[in-house]
């Protein structure tokens, strides 16, 4: 099982959450790590823009192509089925700021810099287990209180 930060936008996030994150969807460009995604991995929602951590998701489905729009703004052709696991609400969704100097998929010359944001640029990116299980389990307890 490997895990996979995917980048979204605030809108379609909220579309997704209305949806049940029943579909995740990439640019046909993604189709060079089409045989990394596999049935099983995790998904962890980074919302751009608000820089927070919103959801995270099982691969319930190999990638297949779907031309039928899904969001309104749909560029995204390759598509995986996928099953919510933890799902924040919007007051209490992850802030990433606080997690920063712990994640190692982020690399120090970032952290230094303030501009680590960019590293969310490429999405899906792969990252370690230490990394999810940081993150899942800080949103665990904000799904708890």
């Amino acid at each position: 099982m490997s895990h996979w930060i995917t980048t979204i936008s605030p809108g379609n996030f909220e579309l997704s959450r209305s949806r049940n994150f029943s579909i995740v969807g990439y640019r046909n460009r993604i189709l060079h790590i089409r045989n990394k995604i596999e049935i099983g991995d995790k998904l962890v929602f980074y919302i751009l823009g608000i820089h927070k951590f919103g959801a995270i998701c099982n691969v319930a489905s190999s990638l297949y192509t779907d031309e039928i729009p899904y969001w309104p703004d749909d560029v995204w052709p390759c598509r995986f089925k996928i099953e919510p696991e933890i799902v924040l609400s919007k007051e209490k969704m992850l802030d990433i700021s606080s997690l920063i100097p712990a994640l190692s998929f982020i690399p120090e010359k970032l952290k230094q810099s303030g501009n680590w944001g960019v590293i969310f640029r490429q999405s899906p990116k792969k990252i370690l287990q230490s990394d999810f299980n940081l993150i899942e389990q800080e949103m665990k307890k904000l799904q708890g209180e």
